[in-house]
């Protein structure tokens, strides 16, 4: 049976498995000429990202919808409003049962780049889908135009674009 995230708060199910994603997503993107240096960073958890991600220059604000989470928004996506320059979902989108209201989601909030990182073919009572390398890609292309995609494996990570191999993860960066 599987268990949805969103219904339950502390730390079951929330490893702090995003730290290298994070890092390497504010580091890209820190070049970027991006304006608006605000970053909602989606389905955050236990909210290590804040830090992670305001050393790049960002402006973090954390959200997820479980309860008793030190976030600084507890609204469900659908009832977040804003624009960020940055919207991520680290390690978030095999968690969610209906993709693409979650990806229009992020895309209406989002007033330059959308970041996407899942594990590869990672089954668990928390997740409701399983992403192949090419499948990350092809569910997240609604998103707009693909600035890169890196496979993440073995430690270290090669940038694949559109011929993402088989690692243990993907990072996706759309405009």
């Amino acid at each position: 049976m599987k268990t949805d995230l969103a219904n339950i708060g502390g730390v079951e199910g929330r490893e702090d498995t995003q730290w290298f994603t994070q890092g390497l997503a504010s580091s890209i993107l820190s070049a970027m000429p991006i304006k608006n240096r605000l970053w909602l960073d989606v389905g955050a958890g236990l909210g290590y990202s804040k830090g992670r991600i305001s050393n790049h220059g960002f402006i973090p604000v954390t959200q997820d919808p479980a309860p008793d989470l030190n976030v600084d928004i507890s609204l469900p996506l659908e009832e977040v409003v804003g624009q960020f320059g940055v919207v991520s979902a680290f390690d978030v989108i095999e968690h969610v049962k209906d993709v693409p209201s979650f990806l229009e989601n992020l895309r209406r909030l989002s007033c330059g780049y959308v970041v996407i990182s899942a594990p590869f073919n990672a089954d668990s009572q928390y997740h409701f889908q399983l992403f192949s390398p090419q499948g990350l890609l092809y569910a997240t292309a609604p998103l707009g135009r693909l600035v890169c995609a890196y496979e993440l494996g073995d430690g270290w990570f090669k940038r694949r674009d559109y011929n993402i191999q088989d690692g243990f993860g993907g990072l996706v960066i759309y405009e």
